[in-house]
């Protein structure tokens, strides 16, 4: 396998492995303390500390940031509802 081969390989791994963790976060039974660490070590391997501002793209990790917000909002709204 050639090194352009390998690299498209291993980016279709890290998509999908970040779509299963989008998925897994909306999925209220999933949301655990263990997948949310997960996500939190996948973006700081990635040099995501902070909300991405306008424009900067639709990438898989933004949509995964996306997702993590708007999981713990709902979690936050659940809490209050209460």
């Amino acid at each position: 396998m050639d090194y352009k081969a390998l690299e498209a390989l291993l980016a279709n791994i890290h998509c999908e492995m970040l779509e299963n963790m989008l998925n897994d976060l909306q999925d209220a039974e999933k949301r655990t303390p263990a997948l949310y660490n997960a996500i939190i070590k996948e973006l700081e391997r990635n040099g995501i500390n902070a909300v991405p501002k306008a424009g900067d793209g639709e990438d898989s990790l933004n949509k995964l940031l996306e997702g993590v917000q708007k999981a713990f909002d709902e979690d936050n709204q659940h809490l209050k509802v209460v």
